[in-house]
C-alpha cells in the first residue's frame, strides 16, 4: 500500500569524483523522505527490499563510492537481501560500515537474515556511535521484513523503528549503538564453557550464539568457532 507521505520533488545530490578509468561512479540520490535502500546485485531481486514508489532511493553495494563531499545525515538506511554471519549482502561487513559511515543514519534496519550479529556490530558502534539498529536474530522469509506507512513518515528513529515488524509476529531486536556495552557482551562471550554455549546456540554452520545485550533489552548473536564446543 502506497504511505500517504506529501513529499516535494526527489533532490540529486552532486556526483562523486571521476575515479582512474575517467568514469564517473555511480551517483549518490536522495528523496526528501532520508531513506535509503541498500542491497546486492548478486542477490535475485526477489530478496532486494522495495519500498512505494517515490520514497526511498536505493544503491547498489558492488557500485557505492562515497561522494566526495558526503550527502546529510540519512534518516534511514535498510540492508536488505541475503546474509549469513560474517558476510551481509554476499560481501564482508567492512562493505557495509562503509556505507553507514559515508550516509550516517539515524536509523539503520537490517532486513537480512540473522543481520543482528556481532561481525556487522562491531563495525557499525565505530562508523556510526549514535545510531539506532533494528534487526533479526533469525532467518527471514525471501519478503523480508514489513514496514507500516507510517514508517514512512516524519518521525524520531525510536518510534519509527516500531512500524517495522517480522510477518510471522517474531521480535526483533532494537539497540542504541553502545561501543561499552557491545564489548561487555562479547567479553562475556569469551568465558562461557561449553555447556554455556550450547544453551546460547541459534544456528549451527555458522555457529552463532545469543548473548544479551544492555541487560535483556536486545540479543545479539555472536559466531563462536567448533573448536570452543568441545570439551
Amino acid at each position: 500500500m502506497r504511505a500517504s507521505v506529501l513529499i516535494p520533488l526527489v533532490v540529486a545530490i552532486a556526483s562523486v569524483a571521476a575515479i582512474a578509468s575517467g568514469t564517473l561512479a555511480p551517483k549518490v540520490r536522495a528523496v526528501p523522505s532520508g531513506i535509503f535502500v541498500l542491497s546486492a546485485r548478486a542477490d535475485p531481486p526477489t530478496l532486494h527490499t522495495r519500498c512505494p514508489e517515490g520514497l526511498c532511493a536505493y544503491l547498489e553495494l558492488e557500485d557505492f563510492d562515497c561522494p566526495e563531499e558526503p550527502p546529510p545525515p540519512a534518516e534511514v538506511l535498510i540492508i536488505g537481501g541475503h546474509s549469513v554471519p560474517p558476510e551481509y549482502l554476499r560481501a564482508p561487513p567492512e562493505a557495509i560500515a562503509r556505507v553507514v559511515q559515508c550516509l550516517r543514519p539515524r536509523l539503520l534496519v537490517l532486513d537480512t537474515c540473522y543481520g543482528f550479529s556481532s561481525p556487522l556490530l562491531e563495525l557499525l558502534v565505530t562508523a556510526r556511535p549514535a545510531m539506532r539498529v533494528i534487526g533479526a536474530t533469525f532467518k527471514l522469509p525471501p519478503q523480508g521484513l514489513a514496514y507500516d506507512d507510517a514508517f514512512y513518515t516524519a518521525l524520531p528513529p525510536e518510534e519509527r523503528a516500531r512500524h517495522v515488524r517480522t510477518r510471522s509476529g517474531a521480535r526483533l531486536e532494537s539497540w542504541w549503538t553502545d561501543p561499552e556495552e557491545l564489548r561487555a557482551a562479547l567479553d562475556d562471550v569469551a568465558s562461557w564453557d561449553v555447556p554455556r554455549l550450547t544453551a546460547g546456540l541459534q544456528r549451527k554452520h555458522p555457529n552463532l550464539v545469543r548473548v544479551s545485550l544492555h541487560g535483556d533489552e536486545a540479543t545479539l548473536l555472536v559466531p563462536v568457532p567448533p573448536s570452543r564446543f568441545r570439551p
